[in-house]
């Protein structure tokens, strides 16, 4: 088989059955909403899943002093539906930029998880609240 016919059918199965969490890998999606199933969407969300892993040490280190900033470090932090997790995502930015596939909410996710979804938000851009200015991001 071709890749393009692997990646078809593999994008297919994705579509077709929910991603569950084994062993700590692949993230957990009980329901897969409608605005995610077009085949180019799923495909887009099956390279994020691949991608996790591209959360270094180094990235751990940065976001864990914008957790400082943002929630004293508290990676659960639910502050109702205006910013949750530890690094303050909104609902909003959980689910647009992929969130939703690691957990229904970012409070729910591991800091790994959030830390990838951050670094999707801020497309290439430095790391905020490096300097323990706390200025938020």
């Amino acid at each position: 088989m071709h890749k393009l016919t692997i990646s078809i059918v593999i994008i297919a199965i994705f579509a077709i059955f929910p991603i569950e969490k084994v062993q700590g890998v692949a993230p957990v999606v009980n329901e897969v909403p409608s605005a995610y199933t077009s085949p180019i969407q799923m495909k887009s969300y099956v390279i994020l899943i691949n991608d996790i892993a591209s959360v270094t040490a180094l990235d751990k280190a940065q976001w864990q002093k914008v957790a400082h900033c943002e929630t004293q470090g508290n990676w659960k932090a639910h502050e109702g539906e205006r910013y949750q997790g530890g690094l303050g995502i909104t609902p909003h930015n959980w689910v647009e930029y992929g969130g939703f596939f690691f957990a229904p909410h970012s409070y729910e996710a591991t800091p790994t998880e959030q830390i990838f979804v951050a670094k999707r938000i801020q497309h290439g851009l430095p790391v905020p609240d490096q300097n323990g200015s706390c200025q938020g991001w």
